[in-house]
């Protein structure tokens, strides 16, 4: 169930197949969705990690519905592995469902999934679905001491934001200012930030 859970899936052939041969795999050994290999690594972990489709993660959540809870390796929930394997965006909303505490979980760098999100990229979607599941994880720090909009304007270098929110959040935004502005969604300050490739400057 691990290595069919690897199955990539860069198009609609490979997501079928990898749907097929996991459910074939669930139906003749429910138990398998509960064991986890050398690494700590459910195979829900394995098909975070593979951005696996919705329909066979769903499978695994259905045989092992505790699973999404379970950390792996470096204390890493489904959820981080999803958002830090740029998942789909509909299997990081499946995870939030099956457990929406899962967004406030840190793993062994003190990363929840929103500071993992902004350090990969992901999209705005992903960081609007990790923010209305625990929007107290835009104003905390990982173990480095960074919030998760540190991590963002590292990311975007060269790239100038100015971010004024309310304190309620209420802000309505496209792409990475609708992020970076939902990201400070915990205060009322306007803020002018220019990040370039070897600094972050505050304004």
């Amino acid at each position: 169930l691990h290595v069919a859970a690897t199955r990539a899936c860069g198009c609609d052939a490979d997501a079928r197949a990898a749907d097929l041969v996991i459910a074939t795999l669930i139906e003749c050994h429910v138990g398998a969705a509960r064991v986890a290999d050398a690494d700590e690594m459910l195979p829900l972990h394995v098909a975070a990690m593979s951005a696996l489709s919705a329909p066979p993660t769903t499978r695994l959540l259905r045989a092992h519905p505790q699973a999404v809870w379970v950390a792996g390796a470096d204390g890493q929930l489904p959820l981080h592995l999803a958002v830090k394997c740029a998942a789909p965006a509909d299997v990081v909303a499946l995870l939030l469902r099956a457990c929406p505490d899962a967004a406030a979980r840190r793993n062994a760098d003190g990363q929840l999934p929103l500071h993992v999100a902004e350090e990969c990229g992901a999209s705005a979607s992903v960081v609007g679905a990790l923010l209305d599941a625990h929007p107290a994880a835009a104003a905390q720090r990982n173990s480095f001491g960074k919030l998760p909009v540190h991590l963002l304007l590292r990311r975007s270098s060269a790239e100038r934001f100015v971010l004024s929110t309310r304190r309620d959040g209420a802000v309505h935004r496209p792409a990475s200012q609708r992020a970076a502005r939902a990201l400070l969604g915990a205060s009322s300050t306007e803020i002018t930030a220019r990040a370039w490739p070897w600094e972050t400057e505050y304004v």
